[in-house]
């Protein structure tokens, strides 16, 4: 490989550039872009180049997750989800409890879907034993929101919990999922900012 440089000699001094590493190592342009900026940042920008050399580390975390994310339509999964929920709870709910704000979506189209008109925000303070109430959150990670609700003491009598998205590896299964999820990357819904 040419020792000629355009623009200064931060590459031409290392016994082999980052250009020749990730040929030799068959990287992509991701990875090699990372090196680059990690092995110049003394000789070129300083912390300017560590902190593209992050971004860049960043966007590659964000790719990767996106591969690991089957394309899902969450809106759909949304009706699928509601439209079995009428199909096996219908007459039966009293009281739609939505956990902010997480839950909101799904469950005002549950709300829509079954018809029914008492729909709250969760609210730790508020007694649900007298009605039967559906639980709606968007999902349902480790579990512990769903645990910390459900075992708050006179609270609940009868409950059903759904989730639009259910990991795995959750410590606790809701009684209806819409979508369950293999990886711990995180999801981003329709109704979401991106961040």
């Amino acid at each position: 490989m040419s020792k000629t440089q355009v623009g200064g000699d931060h590459y031409t001094k290392l016994g082999i550039t980052p250009f020749e590493y990730s040929m030799v190592n068959g990287l992509d342009a991701m990875q090699h872009t990372s090196i680059k900026y990690i092995t110049r940042f003394r000789d070129k920008n300083g912390i300017v180049d560590l902190e593209k050399a992050r971004d860049t580390i960043n966007q590659l975390i964000e790719y990767e997750y996106s591969k690991l994310e089957p394309k899902i339509d969450w809106i759909q999964e949304c009706r699928s989800l509601s439209m079995q929920i009428v199909k096996h709870l219908s007459g039966q709910i009293d009281t739609i409890v939505i956990v902010p704000r997480g839950g909101l979506t799904l469950g005002h189209m549950i709300a829509e879907y079954l018809g029914v008109k008492d729909v709250e925000l969760f609210n730790p303070d508020t007694d649900y034993t007298q009605t039967c109430v559906l639980l709606v959150d968007d999902i349902n990670d480790s579990g512990k929101t769903l645990i910390d609700i459900l075992t708050l003491p006179g609270t609940f009598d009868q409950v059903r919990t759904v989730v639009l998205a259910q990991r795995y590896s959750s410590n606790v299964t809701a009684d209806y999922i819409g979508v369950l999820v293999n990886h711990d990357g995180y999801i981003t819904f329709p109704w979401e900012v991106e961040k």
